[in-house]
């Protein structure tokens, strides 16, 4: 039941916020919150670490933006104005990028707070795929 209220309000935050305003809020979410909301939401899921890291393992459904390429806002930017679910290895590269993403405007990001270590330690699987 606290599961099917939770998601409710997620469904009716997302809802009620993202009319009319671009710039929401970038968050650091817990290990849970943000499986849950890779779950409830449709939108992407980035993974800015190295594409070897990438390669060795990732979140399902997660797609690669390099956060050391120079490229990456240019790359990223395609999510601006859409949630966004983002990660790295432990949240050290994802602290420095929140800083250049929320000067550059985006809005509804959720960042995962420990990172791929974080999730693993948590019992949540990878893939190689």
């Amino acid at each position: 039941m606290n599961k099917v209220l939770y998601l409710l309000f997620l469904f009716f935050a997302f809802s009620f916020t993202s009319r009319g305003q671009s710039n929401l809020e970038i968050k650091k979410v817990s290990v849970k919150e943000f499986h849950d909301l890779s779950k409830s939401m449709d939108c992407p899921i980035v993974d800015i670490r190295t594409s070897q890291e990438f390669d060795e393992e990732h979140l399902v459904n997660s797609v690669n933006i390099d956060f050391y390429d120079s490229s990456f806002y240019n790359k990223i930017s395609r999510y601006k104005n859409n949630p966004l679910l983002l990660y790295d290895r432990s949240g050290n590269r994802s602290n420095q990028a929140i800083v250049k993403l929320k000067e550059s405007g985006f809005g509804q990001v959720y960042v995962l707070q420990e990172g791929l270590v974080g999730w693993k330690r948590a019992g949540y699987g990878t893939t190689r795929q």
